[in-house]
């Protein structure tokens, strides 16, 4: 089941990691555009990162610290795009 966030809530992405046990950094910024217990939508400036199959992880507040892989990614202008991912754990 999917379900709308709060408004104005955000969630922080990073791309590049080793491992879940390493120290978060936030390296982009996103709006989420809707959320379930198994991935969530979201719509972020244009990068060559977040690739389909790329793994990902992601800070929501709430929510905590997940780890997700883009399952799929649309370009919705020059500027931005719009990215699923599934939660790996």
């Amino acid at each position: 089941m999917r379900f709308k966030p709060d408004p104005n809530v955000v969630a922080f992405i990073e791309t590049s990691y080793s491992g879940l046990n390493e120290p978060f950094k936030r390296e982009m910024t996103s709006l989420i555009v809707s959320e379930s217990h198994t991935g969530c939508a979201l719509v972020v400036p244009a990068t060559d990162h977040l690739q389909e199959g790329d793994l990902c992880r992601i800070l929501l507040e709430p929510g905590g610290l997940r780890e997700g892989a883009v399952v799929w990614r649309r370009q919705l202008d020059s500027d931005t795009i719009k990215v699923g991912i599934h939660f790996q754990s």
